[in-house]
């Protein structure tokens, strides 16, 4: 710029005012650079939104299978311990052939329930006996002697209480009977 007739004066101006423009471009240039950056990141801005509106209700479905997954833990745990439990006890198989010999004696009379306890007779024997307890209704009288004869027929030894009282109508018989067998 030497060779311009323009004093220094001017020409400090000129200077003075090129880089007042060029600092005036810069800025908008960057101005431009960040609208553009925020128009780029709108759909992630959006994106990260929704998603962390679902963080919530994916920590408690996680919290949920993990307290399921605990529940389950503590579920075979209990599960295991009874089926330990349970090879120590010896009649096991046999109360399970008692009530289903019980259940195909029915016939057409209908049990309202069947409970049944074992009871220890002697320490010393080991030997106990299985009290049945067996409620129902009975169509005929008939029906119910032959339920009585059948229960007696189960096993050899087997007391049946059938109170009278429950012989005293002819039809539509509610009864209560007591089955006691011995177990080995």
């Amino acid at each position: 710029m030497h060779h311009t007739l323009l004093t220094d004066k001017e020409r400090a101006r000129i200077h003075h005012e090129y880089r007042i423009r060029a600092a005036i471009v810069f800025c908008f240039l960057m101005a431009g650079a960040g609208l553009v950056g925020m128009v780029a990141l709108f759909p992630a801005y959006i994106a990260s939104i929704s998603y962390g509106a679902t963080i919530p209700q994916t920590i408690s479905s996680e919290m949920k299978l993990t307290s399921q997954t605990i529940n389950m833990k503590d579920e075979l745990a209990r599960d295991k311990f009874l089926a330990s439990a349970s090879k120590d006890f010896p009649y096991k198989t046999a109360l399970s052939g008692v009530l289903s010999d019980v259940v195909s004696i029915k016939g057409s009379n209908f049990f309202s329930s069947i409970s049944l306890d074992r009871k220890l007779i002697s320490d010393t024997t080991s030997s106990s006996s299985l009290a049945i307890s067996i409620q129902g209704i009975s169509p005929t009288r008939a029906a119910l002697l032959d339920l009585k004869a059948k229960a007696e027929s189960l096993q050899k030894g087997n007391i049946v209480d059938l109170p009278m009282s429950a012989l005293t109508k002819s039809e539509a018989i509610p009864f209560s009977m007591k089955v006691i067998e011995n177990m080995p």
